[in-house]
């Protein structure tokens, strides 16, 4: 294994965690030097998203509480891959982008005095309004033709009782590709996927568990029918779909087979390969990052430390984060956090930082390599940044 780390930081980082144990309010700022800081503020920067060229998307609170955003709201950023745009700049919030490999973002946020979210696009040169209704639209997400899916309620400020509905816009008109009394898509946190071909895949409640349903341009496909729940469904452009149910899943297009019966955090890139974390318990009794190839699986890591997050790329390199907890206070866990890139052949750390009062968020990266990721250089009550490592 090669590694980089920012070891000559160490007696820094501790001279900051033994401060941070007297004085709360002490700022440490140890970014090793091979990271580039996209966001440099007192307020959290948080879920980027990255595409083919290594442009980055995130949502950015520009005022308020440093660590929650209250009293401000959140706004769009992007890095073009040489300086950052800030895209929207309003007194609301905009949240959750995507962004596809021709630099186009879509977004939602809630304009009107009523609370409910839209959806928005940027097509790099002007701002589109795509929704506009009583609804909440919610989780879009967008591909390189400009097509965009999202999941909206069809009451206001949705509760279980409500039905979610999924939505998927053309380029030139929209559709409801479901109309049913199920709750759809079972939570906020994971709204629909689609790929370049416009395929889209959700879950959808059904008379006893969640179940996963795919759209193949033409026709609506049950791809699970089971008695426990099924989550989280990722689609790649060839197709093929993983989701977590009981294990982890995959339908290579024509049948489905679990290829893990336990896991969590499932990607799969355009080549059929699938990476995801599990408990581990032969050493550490901690999580561990797993390769699926299309044939055998191979565990990545084998370690003392809580690996996790895993993100996959088209061309097979792979990033998590590992954290090592150093000890628990009043004040929060004290963690040595490292992003770790594996190429197809070894693992390389990229940067690790201490000190964290919460492990570096989920790093992911791009069709050229370029890495990205939010997380705390500083301590406890200090908000979130955007980093980047470029290969």
């Amino acid at each position: 294994m090669k590694f980089y780390s920012a070891s000559s930081f160490s007696p820094l980082a501790l001279l900051c965690l033994s401060a941070a144990l007297l004085l709360s309010s002490v700022f440490c700022s140890c970014a090793p030097s091979n990271v580039t800081w996209l966001s440099d503020d007192d307020y959290n920067d948080e879920f980027p998203q990255i595409n083919g060229s290594g442009q980055v998307v995130w949502q950015g609170c520009d005022s308020g509480w440093p660590s929650t955003c209250q009293g401000g709201d959140y706004e769009i950023y992007f890095w073009d891959g040489t300086g950052v745009t800030k895209i929207t700049d309003n007194d609301y919030n905009d949240r959750h982008p995507r962004i596809n490999d021709n630099g186009w973002i879509v977004w939602e946020a809630e304009p009107g005095s009523d609370h409910e979210y839209e959806i928005f696009i940027y097509d790099g040169t002007g701002t589109i309004q795509l929704t506009d209704n009583a609804n909440e639209d919610l989780l879009p997400q967008i591909n390189n033709n400009g097509w965009v899916t999202w999941m909206a309620c069809d009451g206001n400020h949705c509760t279980h009782e409500d039905a979610y509905r999924i939505f998927l816009y053309d380029g030139s008109g929209t559709s409801q590709l479901t109309d049913n009394a199920y709750d759809c898509c079972s939570s906020k946190r994971h709204g629909p996927r689609m790929n370049n071909i416009g395929e889209v895949v959700w879950v959808e409640h059904g008379d006893t568990a969640p179940e996963i349903w795919l759209y193949d341009g033409a026709n609506t496909i049950q791809l699970s029918d089971n008695d426990y729940g099924d989550y989280d469904p990722e689609i790649n452009n060839n197709g093929q779909v993983i989701w977590r149910g009981g294990g982890i899943w995959l339908y290579d297009g024509s049948s489905s087979e679990e290829i893990s019966n336990t896991g969590s955090g499932h990607q799969i890139s355009d080549n059929g390969e699938v990476v995801w974390y599990d408990y581990e318990t032969t050493v550490g009794d901690d999580t561990e990052i797993f390769l699926y190839d299309g044939a055998t699986t191979t565990q990545l890591t084998h370690n003392n430390d809580d690996d996790t997050v895993p993100h996959i790329n088209a061309t097979g390199e792979v990033v998590w984060t590992g954290s090592h907890l150093f000890f628990e206070t009043d004040m929060g866990a004290f963690s040595r956090d490292t992003i770790f890139l594996y190429d197809g052949t070894e693992t390389t750390g990229l940067a690790t930082t201490y000190g964290s009062a919460f492990p570096s968020r989920a790093p992911k990266i791009g069709g050229d390599g370029t890495v990205v990721w939010s997380g705390k250089y500083y301590l406890p009550e200090y908000g979130s940044d955007i980093y980047l490592v470029v290969p």
